[in-house]
């Protein structure tokens, strides 16, 4: 359980990264 949430945290922090990249570039 503790695993998944992690998991979609992740996924949500990856996702922000990617779109701040994408508006520097």
């Amino acid at each position: 359980f503790l695993l998944m949430i992690f998991f979609i945290l992740g996924g949500f922090y990856m996702e922000w990264w990617y779109g701040k990249l994408v508006w520097v570039i």
